[in-house]
């Protein structure tokens, strides 16, 4: 599918004259909207969910009722971060949005779509996922990143759910990430019908400059409008030392078309167009740790991702014990990848790389809700259908890199294969309570289909190999709460989950089976494992301590969480092996940890904590799994803040403590990033410490006016030198960033 570029050179004055056009046009005063409008547009939108169904909590304190920038679930370990939190630290990119929430870590960098996001050390792409407005993203390439780019200035809420998920979809072992796009009603004041709102920003680092354009309205008490411009531009980051790093410029556009409809006072019908471009620019072909001199080299690279909404949820008032909300959504990302010979001295052909992913989701699910005496009950069902189509093509200019037997199926490369991998799945969730007590029961059926196509689907057909791998799994969960003094609660919740192989591992012709010989003979000798593997089967065990008091003295909402897992994971796919005439994964990995959150929130004051740590082992792993080289460091991060003349000001402080981490090397590391053990592995590859850096963050906002908001933040503070996770084979990522100075201010009209 293609997608027309986004305007470049003059794109922002062109913007500008367009905003001064519709703001003339404005009446004098705004039209008064109805209660019922009135109410609708005050209602938040939660990530997972359409306006009114996930209404953030407001805590009242002194007369004044303040909207808590973070919310935490009592019962399981999700984290809903709003957009003054992101607000709050001039965030730049989605990853910055989330490095304050316990358990997860950004992998790679520096570019936002080029990084992976890891939860509880899982990073894969199958093992995170990633929706927005309900739409399932994620992109699979090697050495790329999650290909996950939308810009804080569009989110309203996120919410991350660490560990499975009936719900949110099978394999994802980590968790999920689940982004909302804002809405009119998130930005019009009190009795407004129409209204503007432009940004400004700069980050002296790196030469950053933000402009933002949002045009919204209700024009009528049924419908919701919004249109949102974004572009970032920047120069290379400016390291610790003064240096730059190369090619880490940016050049990113977003556009957010929104449409929210009510026809009646039971259904709310969300529609969104979320548009992200990049490029063309200079970048790695080796985003998650390489450097310019890697034997991948440089490429030029653009990046066009769009994603189609349509949520809905029906809650009719007649039947106030029943609830109805459903999902369709399309996410269409192109990455092109110009490999040239100019660029890269080394090699003799220009290369060209074109990936196109369309992801598509269907979701709908039922809630009904009942009584009998003294028991209290809920019954969830739902359907599931998420279908991802790949389709990769790697073509040469030079003509002896073109492999004549393949000429029907121009572009194949069976190391990047394309494919598609489907699962449709079935939802049961009862959930009963009685008094101080609940137990929640469910299962989730799926079934599977991976099935390769091109010249890959060519290569196992010839070879009497089947192209089209299907199987089916149940993944059962079971949680019990108990609670005491209306503020403390205890869940412990067991669950199965399974991570099907990617379509790199199911069918690429250049991996393990490639590299043993009796795999290869089991391959059918093409080289492609697909109808080998077994997926990965993983039992989970959480304990979830929450407490919740209520603060008669100071007024405010103190909201305190643990949470303590273990992961045990059988038929570790990267353990694969042939023996007796078969192929076997006797891998198990052991994974436990902790994650700690508080937060309390005051008329003058706030604070927050949020501390993590994640362990892991293997048995019969074999050199092929390095899952526990991936695993991040411990985290500690804390936030304090005050706010002074009725809210006008605010300003704090934000601290970061990464502990240090077991990683793989080359045979050199850079002094600020670690050092070498001494141990070498099976496979030559060499164990190294890399050190986790202390960060210290500030930040501090000034509302001028009513419409008029200016911010300053500095992160990173003390300029301290280390270097980020690489989101490949465990090993050291690229140079952070140093210290960075960042202003915005917006203005609403």
């Amino acid at each position: 599918m293609q997608h027309r570029p986004f305007p470049r050179g003059l794109w922002h004055r062109r913007l500008a004259a367009l905003a001064t056009s519709i703001i003339l046009a404005l009446p004098a005063s705004a039209q008064q909207v109805s209660p019922s409008a009135a109410a609708a547009a005050s209602a938040p939108q939660g990530p997972n969910a359409i306006p009114e169904a996930n209404r953030l909590p407001d805590v009242k304190v002194q007369g004044t009722v303040l909207r808590e920038d973070r919310s935490l679930s009592p019962t399981a370990p999700v984290t809903r971060v709003d957009s003054r939190e992101l607000e709050r630290h001039n965030t730049s990119t989605l990853n910055d949005a989330l490095g304050n929430i316990p358990g997860v870590t950004v992998q790679g960098g520096p570019r936002d779509s080029a990084t992976k996001l890891s939860i509880r050390g899982y990073s894969d792409s199958e093992d995170v996922r990633v929706k927005i407005d309900g739409a399932v993203k994620g992109f699979e390439k090697y050495r790329y990143g999650s290909g996950i780019s939308l810009d804080p200035e569009l989110i309203k809420s996120i919410e991350v759910e660490r560990g499975t998920s009936l719900t949110a979809g099978s394999g994802a072992l980590g968790g999920t990430i689940s982004a909302a796009t804002k809405s009119a009603a998130d930005l019009l004041r009190r009795g407004e019908a129409w209204g503007a709102l432009a940004k400004l920003g700069y980050n002296d680092n790196n030469h950053e400059r933000l402009r933002m354009l949002s045009l919204f309205g209700r024009p009528h008490e049924r419908v919701d409008l919004l249109v949102s411009l974004t572009g970032r531009e920047s120069s290379d980051l400016k390291l610790a030392d003064g240096s730059r790093l190369p090619l880490s410029a940016t050049d990113g556009h977003s556009r957010l078309f929104k449409l929210g409809l009510m026809p009646t006072d039971d259904l709310v019908i969300d529609i969104s167009r979320v548009e992200q471009h990049s490029g063309p620019a200079l970048e790695l072909y080796d985003v998650l740790g390489g450097s310019p001199t890697d034997s991948f080299g440089v490429v030029e690279r653009t990046v066009d991702d769009l994603t189609h909404s349509l949520r809905f949820n029906y809650a009719p008032a007649a039947l106030p014990w029943f609830k109805l909300r459903g999902t369709l959504a399309r996410g269409d990302m192109h990455l092109l990848d110009l490999r040239l010979m100019r660029d890269n001295p080394r090699r003799d052909s220009d290369d060209t790389y074109d990936w196109r992913y369309r992801i598509d989701t269907a979701e709908l699910f039922g809630e009904a809700r009942y009584e009998a005496g003294p028991l209290q009950g809920q019954l969830t069902t739902g359907l599931q259908r998420v279908r991802n189509d790949r389709d990769a093509a790697v073509r040469y200019s030079n003509p002896l890199y073109i492999d004549p037997d393949m000429a029907d199926f121009p572009g194949y490369s069976g190391a990047q294969p394309p494919g598609l991998s489907q699962s449709t799945a079935l939802v049961l969730d009862h959930s009963l309570s009685w008094g101080p007590a609940s137990l929640s029961t469910g299962s989730r059926w799926d079934k599977q289909l991976a099935e390769a196509k091109g010249g890959t689907a060519y290569v196992m057909n010839r070879a009497g190999v089947p192209s089209r791998i299907e199987f089916s799994q149940a993944s059962p969960s079971v949680a019990l709460t108990l609670r005491a003094l209306d503020d403390l609660s205890a869940t412990v919740r067991r669950s199965r989950a399974f991570r099907p192989p990617l379509i790199d591992e199911y069918f690429t012709n250049n991996g393990y089976c490639n590299s043993d010989q009796a795999l290869y003979e089991l391959s059918g000798e093409t080289g492609i494992c697909g109808h080998l593997y077994r997926p990965e089967v993983a039992d989970h065990t959480e304990l979830t301590l929450a407490w919740t008091p209520k603060d008669k003295v100071l007024g405010g909402r103190l909201q305190a969480r643990a949470t303590f897992f273990r992961v045990t994971t059988r038929h570790v796919l990267e353990s694969i092996t042939a023996a007796n005439g078969h192929a076997e994964q006797p891998g198990v990995e052991y994974r436990h940890g902790s994650e700690l959150e508080a937060s309390y929130d005051q008329a003058t004051w706030f604070a927050s904590l949020s501390v993590s740590r994640v362990d892991a082992r293997q048995e019969d792993g074999g050199p092929n799994a390095p899952a526990v080289f991936d695993l991040p460091g411990s985290l500690t991060s804390a936030t304090l803040g005050s706010r002074w003349l009725d809210n006008k000001i605010e300003a704090g402080l934000r601290w970061r403590s990464h502990g240090d981490r077991v990683t793989l090397s080359g045979t050199q590391v850079r002094p600020e990033c670690g050092r070498l053990t001494g141990q070498v592995l099976p496979n030559q590859r060499r164990v190294a410490i890399q050190y986790g850096p202390d960060v210290l963050d500030l930040f501090a906002s000034w509302r001028i006016q009513d419409s008029t908001m200016l911010r300053v933040s500095v992160d990173n503070v003390a300029n301290e030198a280390y270097c980020t996770l690489s989101g490949f084979l465990g090993g050291i990522g690229l140079p952070a960033a140093g210290r960075s100075a960042k202003v915005s201010l917006s203005v609403q009209i």
